[in-house]
């Protein structure tokens, strides 16, 4: 069960609590009728955003691996570096350097991902706790699946299966859509192609699952059946013991028609957890007058605070 899937470093939006929900739900109900449940989160904790966060960290951070940075604001921070990487050029080159180094796995610069990682996974694990979220939810972002992108996108175009466009990027053709796969950038870079193409792979004869369900909005259809389909047609997809679901659901604008973003629902859920608090105290409270007086009943007693959280 592929759900949640937030981006590491960045702001969680409505959709992202949505597929939350959804897989949740989902994953609960099939454990109870009796399925073995793999709970997968696909974060986005990979590509060259690090690049300007890594250079950023280390300018404002120079003893980062002594102590840890006291990064309070994971938001304020993004926006930083952004602006950085937006008007400074010398900063943007230096970015670039960063992200090189960290694909090859630098240690130190790896060091620095994995500090900008925890510190962003601190903030959302905190929602998953107040969402109720099982812990058996696994962090398996695209990081995961760096090393089998390699050998995948080695092994496409020794069989031939890829081609060169003219702009240089290495393309996958698949069947009944138009617009190719984009194995490869020009410069060698992957993309969220081949990183959906490496991840249902490892889904499907790795960990050897039977149903696989996404969990994602609706945007992506066009996206996942792309990948699906591009999975059937190298063969990894047996149709005979094989089910791959996309549970879509729609996307939740803002009044700027951009994603709304989690703030204000991260504040009301410690506000609920506040009113919880009160909630239990009133339900305690009116109980205990069913038992210091045996003629009241349960429909006599007020429920009149209680019903406000309701």
């Amino acid at each position: 069960m592929d759900y949640s899937a937030p981006n590491i470093a960045k702001e969680m939006h409505v959709g992202h609590l949505r597929s939350t929900i959804i897989g949740e739900s989902l994953s609960r109900l099939l454990e109870w009728v009796g399925h073995d449940v793999l709970r997968l989160n696909h974060l986005g904790d990979w590509g060259t955003q690090f690049g300007m966060l890594i250079a950023h960290l280390v300018d404002k951070y120079p003893n980062l691996l002594d102590e840890r940075p006291p990064i309070e604001d994971l938001q304020a921070f993004y926006r930083e570096s952004k602006v950085r990487f937006d008007n400074d050029e010398e900063f943007k080159r230096r970015a670039h350097q960063c992200v090189v180094k960290l694909q090859s796995k630098d240690p130190f610069h790896y060091k620095a991902w994995k500090i900008i990682y925890d510190i962003s996974m601190e903030v959302n694990n905190d929602l998953y706790r107040r969402l109720k979220v099982s812990e058996k939810l696994l962090e398996r972002g695209e990081s995961f699946y760096q090393d089998r992108m390699v050998t995948l996108v080695k092994y496409l175009q020794e069989a031939g299966i890829t081609e060169v466009d003219e702009e240089g990027r290495t393309v996958m053709y698949v069947k009944g859509f138009p617009v190719p796969l984009m194995i490869a950038k020009s410069d060698g870079g992957f993309t969220y192609d081949t990183s959906d193409l490496a991840c249902i792979k490892q889904r499907l004869e790795e960990e050897k699952g039977d149903w696989i369900i996404y969990v994602v909005d609706a945007g992506q259809s066009t996206h996942l059946q792309s990948i699906f389909q591009a999975a059937d047609q190298l063969g990894w997809v047996d149709k005979s013991k094989h089910r791959i679901d996309h549970v879509a659901f729609g996307l939740v604008l803002g009044e700027d028609k951009r994603n709304t973003r989690l703030a204000l629902i991260v504040h009301f859920l410690a506000m609920f957890e506040h009113q919880a608090i009160w909630f239990i105290v009133d339900l305690l409270c009116q109980l205990s007058k069913i038992f210091t007086n045996k003629r009241q009943t349960l429909g006599q007693v007020p429920w009149a605070t209680t019903g406000r959280l309701l």
